[in-house]
């Protein structure tokens, strides 16, 4: 069994943790957009650019290497023979 001491402790304990944990929302509520703005304009812009480069590149590597394939591998006119009779 707990005595009448032990009480106010729980009180005050309590209160301490809600107290941090108010201060600790309301420093989120505050922080957090800020955070969020700097977080996209400085980290996931590069990342973004840097994929969507990629993604352009492969494709275009893509492309190139169909369109290569497809062509015929010597452009120059053909030699004919004549035949000898």
């Amino acid at each position: 069994m707990s005595g009448p001491s032990s009480q106010p402790d729980d009180l005050f304990d309590s209160l301490i943790v809600w107290l941090f944990g108010f201060i600790g929302a309301a420093l989120a509520v505050v922080a957090l957009p800020k955070l969020l703005k700097y977080l996209s304009r400085h980290v996931l812009a590069p990342i973004l650019v840097e994929l969507l480069a990629t993604v352009t590149v492969g494709l275009l590597t893509g492309k190139l290497t169909e369109q290569l394939a497809s062509d015929p591998p010597d452009r120059t006119v053909p030699v004919t023979h004549e035949s000898r009779s």
